[in-house]
C-alpha cells in the first residue's frame, strides 16, 4: 500500500467511526450544507429552502417486527407524531430509517411494497406517483439500511404526521423491524 493511500484510508475509517458511533442525529451534522439552490441542468426535482434545524418534532423507535398484507394505505403501528407550531411557516422533515422486507408470500406474481408520509390528511412530497416503489418481492429476508425522507412547509397550528404502508398484492407481505421515524422542524 502506498503512503499516499494511508491518510485517505485513515480519513475514511475516521468518518465511518464517527457516523456509526455518534448515531443518526450526530451523523447529520457531517452532511454537506444543501440549503443553497442546486446548480446545473434542471432535473425532475423540486427545491425547498428549509433553513436550519430549530427542533425535534419527535422520534419514534419501533423494535418489534410488524407486517401488513393490506392493499390500501394504513398507518405503520406506532408511526404517528403530533407537532405544534407557533411560527407562520416552518419546514417539517420526515425521515424513516429501517430494516424492511417485501416478501412474495404465496403468490408467484411480482409484489411491490410502498411507504409514504401522510400529514394533515394528504400525502407529503415526494408522493408515491413521484417515487413509486419502496421495495420489491426479491427480499424475503429483512435488509437493513433503508432510508427515506419527505418534506413539507406548514403554517401555525397542530399537525399530525404518519408513516403509512401497503403492498400491491394481498398475497404479498410487507415487513418492517428495527426502525426509526424522525420528525425535524426547520425555518
Amino acid at each position: 500500500m502506498s503512503n499516499k493511500r494511508v491518510p485517505h484510508l485513515a480519513r475514511l475509517l475516521g468518518l465511518a467511526l464517527l457516523l456509526f458511533s455518534s448515531g443518526f442525529a450526530e451523523a447529520q451534522k457531517v452532511t454537506p450544507d444543501l440549503r443553497a439552490a442546486p446548480k446545473g441542468p434542471k432535473a425532475a426535482t423540486s427545491f425547498m429552502n428549509c433553513g436550519v434545524i430549530v427542533g425535534e418534532g419527535g422520534v419514534v423507535i419501533g423494535t418489534s417486527p410488524a407486517t401488513t398484507k393490506s392493499t390500501v394505505f394504513t398507518t405503520i403501528p406506532g408511526a404517528r407524531v403530533k407537532i405544534s407550531n407557533s411560527k407562520s411557516s416552518i419546514c417539517v422533515k420526515i425521515k424513516l430509517y429501517g430494516t424492511t422486507k417485501c416478501d412474495q408470500g404465496a403468490t408467484t406474481s411480482v409484489v411491490h411494497c410502498f411507504v409514504r408520509a401522510f400529514m394533515d390528511g394528504s400525502e407529503v412530497a415526494p408522493t408515491i406517483s413521484q417515487a413509486p416503489t419502496f421495495d420489491d418481492n426479491y427480499k424475503a429476508m429483512y435488509k437493513s439500511g433503508e432510508t427515506f425522507g419527505w418534506v413539507r412547509r406548514v403554517g401555525a397550528g397542530n399537525h399530525t404526521v404518519e408513516l403509512q404502508w401497503r403492498t400491491d398484492n394481498a398475497q404479498g407481505i410487507f415487513g418492517i423491524n428495527n426502525w426509526v421515524m424522525e420528525v425535524e422542524l426547520t425555518y
